[in-house]
């Protein structure tokens, strides 16, 4: 995931299975939020694609939670 010097990068893919276009700029505003201020914590160079999957509508409250919990366990994998 970390390639090279530079800053880091996060890519959201909010397909039309998470919801309607109302839900789908719900998810992609709280993970681009959640990211924006967790990106210094990852190595810089970090190019990073999260994928929305159908049930995040129903958990806005821990989407920014998972996501990062997330991003951080494929880290760790390296």
């Amino acid at each position: 995931m970390a390639l090279g010097s530079g800053d880091s990068r996060v890519g959201l893919i909010v397909g039309k299975q998470v919801g309607n276009s109302i839900q789908r700029n719900r998810v992609s505003r709280i993970l681009r939020h959640a990211m924006s201020q967790s990106l210094s914590n990852y190595p810089e160079g970090s190019q990073i694609v999260l994928r929305a999957l159908p049930g995040a509508t129903a958990r806005d409250s821990a989407l920014a939670v998972d996501a990062d919990g997330a991003v951080r366990k494929a880290l760790d994998r390296q």
